[in-house]
């Protein structure tokens, strides 16, 4: 397979992702950035740790990221893509942690719902994801 052939099959994988996660009522897609992300959560009055919401990464790097509330205010962890196709969340190298691979966000997502996360940045400890239908109502 070609150069051309490669990236044609990204860019239709990455447009197919982006399609299938628009039905979920988490994902906010390429309307929000960190900041209007952080700022609806931080606007809902029943606001609780683990309230996130999915977007498109503004950095170049990385496609997702999940903005999420915890212990009184907003973080954001980055989705990585992992050889193209799967997806788990970037970690801090020095963080030493075993991290799952998915096939997909929804996939990830609901491992998450199940199961904590490790917060490793400026904000630490450890949370299950909720979704929160509140967050889209005035």
């Amino acid at each position: 397979m070609g150069l051309t052939e490669s990236f044609a099959l990204y860019v239709t994988q990455n447009e197919r992702d982006s399609t299938q996660l628009t039905v979920n009522p988490w994902f906010v897609g390429t309307c929000s950035n960190r900041h209007d992300a952080g700022r609806i959560l931080e606007s809902c009055r029943t606001i609780e740790n683990g309230n996130f919401l999915v977007r498109k990464s503004e950095n170049s790097d990385t496609q997702y990221a999940i903005t999420l509330w915890f212990d009184k205010q907003v973080t954001h962890v980055r989705i990585n893509q992992v050889d193209g196709k799967q997806y788990q969340l970037e970690y801090n190298s020095n963080a030493n942690l075993s991290v799952p691979v998915f096939p997909t966000i929804e996939g990830l997502i609901k491992f998450y719902t199940e199961h904590e996360m490790k917060l490793t940045g400026h904000c630490q400890g450890f949370v299950k994801l909720k979704f929160n239908p509140n967050l889209f109502k005035d």
